[in-house]
């Protein structure tokens, strides 16, 4: 690991010429080597600036001047930008050095602050001290490097909203929420005789269900977001011969799947794409489930894969045959229905309706691939919700899916073995320790837990002066 208690400095601009570039400063003496050889002309309102070196500064001070440096006869034009501890990027006291960006003229400063007691910067090292001060957590500085390798508008759009702590103020609302539920069921287990009104079995179920859900979600958006440039996945999910097959081919106007009367008749799955005007997707067919039918070989793996499916997918159309009456299933997706990620569809339009939906229940689109009822309004449908979905908190950058996935899964796995010992009236300590496992693991999505290697792997893919 680098050293934290030194001062450090850095080209922070792109390599090459520039009107403008920047060498950047963190550390102890950071303001003594910027203002050694500076000589003032006027504040950045124009005003003289008598308290040029007064050290009490609680805020960031910034002078235009000029710059002698050894070897150069003539005078450089900057200007300097301070920094106090606790009120820049890195924590630390910091500086910066505004001038000419002429690839010579920035390495000859470099040099110069190197000679006055600094040491040349590590990839990455600025974002290092952000994190080790809490300045940032791993997520963020993640997303500083998506902002350094965004290779187009979106890109950086969506590294922006990480930087801004667009992932990491979910995740951190999830571990108040779970380090709420442990304190009181270690208060209960550390104080039995105390007879204390600590939490009881059913509400700490409520809580984690909730907790479950949004886990769910969050570990969804990080298997099927994590690469920004990534078509968003559709799939079509329902019971054997519940009209998903017709669907599909209704939606992309072709006859790709194989439609029949027969139940299972689809038992692998099938993709296209389907081409909205802002927001194209891949559209899945999957195998339908039928409890009450056999189940060989060939089903599971379909199963499987309907699974798999499921996991990348960004929205899923759940596919309910209008003509029968609701089945256990269907009540059951009903039940866990997510308004963000799902979107009911009543199938066979042209058929007599049989099913009664609850009256606080999702809104739904009544479709018919026979006659093309409700096919335009799906396709709104769709698209509006792919885009809200794009335009707020969905995706994140390709560092984090590869490092967090694993971590949220095990975070979700942990929440739900919790909420079912909680639903069985199992000990408080057992719940309590599967809840100290999902902290753990939401700790390492964000940084409050974390290996030397891992931050090795990261902060070696940043450039200088970053």
């Amino acid at each position: 690991m680098y050293l934290t208690d030194d001062t450090i400095c850095a080209v922070a601009t792109p390599p090459g010429g520039a009107g403008r570039g920047i060498v950047r400063l963190s550390g102890p003496d950071s303001h003594r080597i910027a203002l050694a050889d500076f000589t003032p002309a006027a504040s950045f309102s124009g005003r003289a600036c008598p308290a040029l070196f007064r050290r009490s500064a609680d805020s960031a001070c910034g002078w235009f001047g000029c710059l002698r440096l050894p070897r150069i006869e003539t005078s450089i034009p900057v200007a300097v930008c301070v920094w106090p501890a606790g009120r820049g990027y890195t924590g630390q006291a910091a500086a910066e050095l505004h001038l000419p960006g002429s690839p010579p003229l920035l390495e000859a400063v470099v040099a110069w602050a190197c000679q006055l007691g600094a040491r040349p910067a590590e990839r990455g090292e600025f974002t290092l001290r952000a994190f080790l001060a809490g300045r940032v957590d791993l997520a963020q500085a993640e997303a500083v490097l998506g902002t350094i390798e965004a290779e187009d508008p979106r890109q950086l759009d969506v590294a922006l909203r990480q930087l801004a702590g667009g992932l990491s103020g979910p995740i951190q609302r999830l571990r108040d929420e779970l380090l709420a539920l442990t304190a009181e069921l270690e208060a209960g287990l550390d104080f039995a005789d105390e007879n204390l009104d600590t939490i009881d079995a059913h509400r700490a179920a409520a809580g984690l269900a909730e907790v479950e859900t949004q886990l769910d979600r969050l570990r969804r958006q990080m298997g099927a977001r994590g690469r920004t440039d990534a078509m968003a996945v559709v799939i079509l999910a329902g019971r054997p011969n519940s009209g998903k097959s017709s669907l599909f081919n209704a939606l992309l106007g072709s006859e790709s799947a194989i439609v029949d009367a027969a139940p299972g008749t689809t038992r692998d799955y099938l993709r296209g794409q389907l081409d909205l005007a802002a927001a194209p997707c891949t559209l899945i067919d999957t195998a339908g489930r039928d409890e009450g039918r056999a189940i060989d070989a060939i089903d599971r793996l379909a199963h499987e894969q309907a699974m798999l499916a499921g996991e990348v997918a960004r929205l899923r159309l759940l596919c309910i045959d209008q003509s029968r009456p609701l089945s256990a299933w269907d009540e059951g997706q009903l039940a866990r229905f997510d308004p963000h990620s799902d979107l009911l569809v009543l199938t066979k339009g042209d058929l007599p309706s049989r099913v009664h939906l609850p009256a606080d229940g999702p809104i739904a689109v009544h479709t018919s691939a026979r006659t093309g009822e409700g096919l335009d309004v799906l396709r709104s449908r769709v698209e509006a919700l792919l885009r809200a979905d794009d335009g707020s908190h969905g995706e994140i950058v390709a560092a984090t899916a590869a490092r967090a996935e694993k971590a949220l899964m095990r975070a979700f796995d942990a929440v739900s073995r919790a909420r079912k010992l909680s639903e069985r009236a199992a000990g408080d300590e057992l719940i309590a320790g599967e809840l100290r496992v999902a902290l753990d693991e939401l700790g390492r999505v964000v940084g409050t837990v974390y290996t030397d290697d891992v931050l090795d792997r990261l902060f070696e893919r940043f450039c200088i002066g970053k």
